[in-house]
């Protein structure tokens, strides 16, 4: 029987650290956030537990292989590009997955299955292997092998969870949680966690087809306090925060879930809430990160800007007692 997420995770097994989707511009998020934790004492490497989910994922990893934060902006940039530049346009992360357009048209509906399924919620039947070989449900593929040579076949010592979704019980799967999961390359393992419904092929591992862990929850904070962390700083990109003010109506409509979702699980959390910090974006930096969360470009300001705000939160005395408290605990 394939591993599922449904088994309680290790007992105790310290703080926890849980990095939230987003895209290339989440990932740059993430990058600028750690770096501030990092400087007011948090020992990254030291985590009892990373989560990571879709563009966290690839944070996560990385992380937990020994990138610094800084590191991270590595990922979130696109390597540049010759025929794009040529083209006038500026290098992208994916590439095109069809020639010509009969294979366009067989893959526009095969992504239309795959996003009815996962994201609309509608009753599609997981076809038989033929006719996903027939119609891959995926527009693009990721442009050059980054994942496979950044992160590796390995999986670090470390305890990591990478949250992807089974497309056909459309329930969360945390790879990594079992010794099974281990045993599959770590980077395909991550590519089934960023596999966003439509944009990319679902991944098959362990006779499952997954998508981005993004279609249930950006986050799944509530993974690490279920394992039993001490403490939890989750990392919220596609989240918000700003003294009780909105977001643009295209930001909340784009943002809501994440939002909605990161309460949720602090309501299933009930008195352990208490023992997550939650860092989002303000909501006056998310022009800044714009709305397409896969450009390959200019992300090295969302870094900053996630620093600074991290900064000045981690100076306000619920966070920066929050923050003392986790570090002596590490230390002791």
């Amino acid at each position: 029987m394939a591993p599922t997420d449904t088994q309680d995770g290790p007992a105790s097994p310290g703080w926890g650290l849980v990095l939230g989707g987003g895209g290339s511009v989440g990932i740059a998020h993430v990058s600028g956030t750690l770096r501030a934790l990092a400087e007011h004492g948090v020992d990254l490497p030291g985590a009892g537990l990373v989560i990571g989910t879709s563009a966290g994922a690839v944070a996560a990893a990385a992380l937990r292989k020994g990138a610094a934060p800084e590191d991270l902006l590595a990922f979130a940039d696109a390597a540049p590009d010759d025929l794009a530049t040529a083209a006038g346009r500026a290098p992208r992360h994916y590439e095109p997955a069809w020639a010509t357009r009969r294979e366009l048209w067989h893959r526009a509906i095969g992504s239309s299955a795959v996003v009815g399924r996962s994201m609309l919620r509608l009753p599609i039947p997981v076809p038989p292997p033929r006719v996903d070989v027939a119609y891959p449900g995926g527009l693009f593929r990721p442009r050059g092998d980054g994942m496979t040579t950044r992160l590796g076949v390995a999986w670090p010592d470390a305890p990591l969870w990478v949250v992807a979704v089974d497309l056909e019980t459309r329930r969360r799967v945390a790879l990594g949680r079992h010794p099974a999961d281990r045993m599959l390359p770590l980077h395909r393992a991550i590519m089934a966690s960023c596999a966003v419904p439509g944009v990319y092929e679902p991944v098959v591992l362990h006779g499952r087809r997954l998508v981005d862990g993004g279609v249930n929850s950006t986050t799944s904070l509530d993974l690490a306090v279920r394992a039993g962390c001490s403490r939890v700083i989750a990392v919220v990109p596609m989240g918000w925060q700003g003294d009780g003010r909105p977001p643009s109506a295209g930001h909340r409509l784009i943002r809501g879930a994440a939002v909605r979702g990161v309460r949720r699980e602090l309501r299933r959390a009930g008195d352990r809430a208490r023992d997550v910090l939650v860092v989002q974006p303000h909501v006056d930096d998310l022009a800044l990160h714009g709305t397409n969360f896969l450009r390959g470009t200019d992300n090295g300001r969302v870094a900053e800007r996630a620093y600074d705000r991290a900064r000045t939160l981690l100076e306000q005395p619920e966070a920066a007692e929050f923050v003392a408290a986790l570090v002596d605990a590490s230390a002791s």
